[in-house]
């Protein structure tokens, strides 16, 4: 699975704060493939970039400037399919097309972190069959056969 995180604001001024919705990713033991900045110029650049996304990642997180979201929204009809899982409100929301997924998210607000955490981790769990548990053996000084032995157990227990 190829993943992109996107900041589409109106100036390419990027502050750390921006890509602070990684993190919830990271902590999950997902990284991203790239991270790009988009400037919002008009709904047809969008659609483009958008189009270019869609081909190269089977997911995408944008998060938007607040002012510019339903803009951005409506801009990607037609690039993804406007079935939406749960939406935020305002045109943000995960859209989903096969298996390419779209997160298209409010810069800086709680209720992305919250919409995260609770609607769309669980979707890429259930779209990708992935496994975001996490587990750490710590086993300096054991034997082989003790580190074989929680490996065997690590791995049953993610099934």
């Amino acid at each position: 699975m190829r993943s992109a995180f996107v900041v589409i604001k109106q100036q390419k001024q990027v502050f750390e704060r921006d890509f602070a919705l990684t993190q919830i990713f990271r902590k999950n033991g997902l990284l991203f493939d790239e991270t790009r900045v988009i400037s919002y110029l008009s709904q047809e650049e969008c659609k483009k970039a958008f189009a270019s996304l869609k081909t190269d990642f089977d997911l995408v997180v944008a998060v938007v400037e607040k002012g510019y979201l339903s803009a951005v929204s409506s801009s990607i009809t037609g690039v993804y399919l406007e079935n939406a899982f749960q939406a935020i409100g305002g045109g943000a929301g995960a859209f989903v097309e096969g298996n390419k997924i779209l997160f298209l998210l409010p810069l800086y607000t709680e209720q992305a972190v919250s919409y995260l955490n609770e609607v769309g981790l669980p979707i890429l769990k259930k779209q990708f069959n992935l496994c975001l548990d996490r587990l750490v053996i710590r086993c300096v000084g054991a034997s082989r056969e003790r580190v074989v032995s929680l490996i065997a157990k690590a791995n049953e227990i993610s099934r």
